[in-house]
């Protein structure tokens, strides 16, 4: 007997949802401002990604970066955000929690960054910046996060293996904005 379509789109979108990552499922309550994260800065050329830097990043620093970056006319460099590791205001800003909060890693230039080949350490163990949840503020760079499942779904219909791929587009000069998928997002690129 075979199950109706709708059935099977339900069950494969539970399937999905089930199979994020742990970080990804936590919940988000406010944090102090005095909790600290990491932030990492990555220059982009090409399908070359190198890590400048990285440095402590509290709770406190990120929101007033952000609140900074908010209050500053589009285009221009606050002069309140802390600038010892290269994370500039014309810099892609993505966070691991939905509030623009957490860990923070900034991408300068254009290129292609995988993000399996980038960490973070969170809740307790290092992971990959592969997100299902987060936060991106576009610098001075339009692109996109892209999520592709790798081995497929299974498409109720014909019950093979599917590609299935999710893109959140962004423009550059756009304010905080909080991304959720059905899988994780692994590639980001920013355009010239």
């Amino acid at each position: 007997m075979r199950a109706p379509r709708p059935l099977c789109l339900v069950l494969l979108a539970l399937a999905v949802a089930c199979a994020t990552s742990d970080d990804d499922a936590r919940p988000e309550g406010p944090l102090p401002d005095d909790a600290v994260f990491e932030e990492t800065v990555v220059e982009l050329s090409g399908e070359t990604a190198r890590v400048v830097s990285t440095r402590a990043l509290t709770v406190g620093e990120a929101r007033r970066d952000n609140t900074a970056r908010a209050a500053h006319p589009i285009g221009t460099e606050p002069s309140q955000i802390v600038h010892d590791s290269g994370c500039t205001f014309a810099a892609l800003w993505l966070y691991d929690r939905a509030d623009g909060t957490g860990n923070r890693i900034c991408f300068l230039g254009a290129g292609t960054a995988y993000l399996a080949s980038h960490w973070r350490f969170a809740d307790g163990y290092w992971q990959t910046w592969e997100l299902g949840i987060g936060s991106v503020w576009p610098g001075v760079a339009s692109g996109r996060l892209l999520g592709r499942s790798p081995d497929g779904l299974i498409d109720a219909s014909r019950m093979d293996p599917q590609p299935y791929t999710q893109v959140w587009e962004f423009a550059g000069w756009t304010s905080l904005q909080a991304f959720y998928g059905l899988i994780l997002y692994n590639q980001l690129t920013l355009d010239s």
